[in-house]
């Protein structure tokens, strides 16, 4: 009996281990290039062409088609389809709109920005610090949905912006003072409207 109330609660740990990965690849995914070019402000701030705007449509298109032909995908598969569809739109884009890009997606995902790998890579990050990114990240998700499914009376919104801000806080606590000056460096010129209102990333 012990030894199946064993392998029973080691199935439901990595059962809710691979729930709290999904729940950290659909935040992630918001963040990301396919997604932020979905907003109409993103496209006019990089300065979209016509061509370029029904470009993207068009890849847009092909892309919700294949997913509603392929079902939803999980796990690595998921990871591989946000890749694909960042390299499928990523083309679409102008040497000096890709830089743009990425300053956008600093300032509106913040900190968080630090799990993407080309960043990571860009600020050195050693082996440890990255461990702590994952760590830091992984906490935050699973604080929040822990939250949420608790039924505390705090809502949804301020839940979101009281982890988050703590998120960032700890992410950028792990950065040297030339890596975190370099981080600020990145977000290049403001723009107002980066974050939206509500909006905090985990």
């Amino acid at each position: 009996m012990k030894i199946l109330l064993g392998g029973i609660t080691c199935l439901l740990a990595v059962a809710v281990c691979a729930q709290s990965s999904m729940e950290r690849l659909r935040f992630d995914a918001m963040g990301r290039p396919y997604a932020l070019l979905m907003r109409g402000d993103i496209q006019t701030e990089l300065k979209f062409t016509e061509d370029q705007v029904k470009q993207y449509k068009d890849v847009r298109h092909s892309i919700e088609i294949d997913n509603r032909n392929n079902g939803a995908a999980e796990g690595s598969n998921f990871t591989s389809l946000l890749d694909e569809n960042d390299g499928k739109v990523m083309p679409i884009l102008t040497k000096e709109q890709k830089a743009r890009l990425l300053e956008l997606r600093i300032q509106i995902v913040g900190p968080t920005i630090l799990a993407d790998p080309a960043v990571a890579k860009t600020l050195q990050l050693n082996d440890q610090q990255r461990q702590a990114v994952e760590q830091i990240r992984n906490e935050a998700i699973d604080n929040f949905f822990t939250t949420i499914r608790a039924g505390n009376k705090e809502n949804r919104g301020a839940a979101l912006e009281r982890i988050s801000k703590k998120e960032e806080k700890d992410l950028m606590s792990i950065l040297f003072d030339g890596q975190r000056d370099k981080l600020y460096k990145m977000t290049g010129t403001p723009y107002a409207n980066a974050r939206m209102k509500g909006q905090f990333p985990l």
